[in-house]
């Protein structure tokens, strides 16, 4: 099995990304973790040099899918489907004489703004 070139977990033989640190994953020789100037492979236990000069860039999206993110499509679908309850939440709370307000007011008021802040957060891609 291989191992992540940053934290050292193993890894599946398909993997593209570390379920654990979540940087992508290479062919290359192993790397020193980030700001550890020269450290012990994991690979062969011999000391070597750092082969980059810091983290890898990374840009902020909310329209490109990423390994921890939905695409555009994704996110637009997420928020109708969030949306959809509340005609009936507001329709049920006038019939019952406001019986339906509390269960309104969790869903519109807690619900929706976690769910949609969680949908809409920008993911993290490689610059280039």
């Amino acid at each position: 099995m291989a191992q992540c070139t940053g934290c050292g977990a193993a890894l599946a033989p398909s993997a593209q990304w570390c379920t654990q640190c979540y940087l992508p994953v290479t062919g290359a020789a192993p790397r020193a973790p980030a700001g550890v100037p020269d450290a012990p492979s994991i690979m062969s236990g011999t000391w070597q040099q750092s082969a980059s000069a810091g983290p890898t860039p990374m840009i902020q999206t909310r329209w490109k899918k990423t390994p921890t993110t939905f695409g555009p499509v994704g996110r637009v679908v997420c928020t109708v489907l969030l949306f959809l309850p509340l005609p009936l939440m507001i329709a049920w709370t006038v019939i019952s004489g406001g019986l339906g307000i509390i269960g309104l007011g969790a869903w519109a008021g807690v619900v929706m703004p976690m769910a949609l802040r969680d949908v809409w957060k920008a993911g993290s891609l490689p610059a280039g």
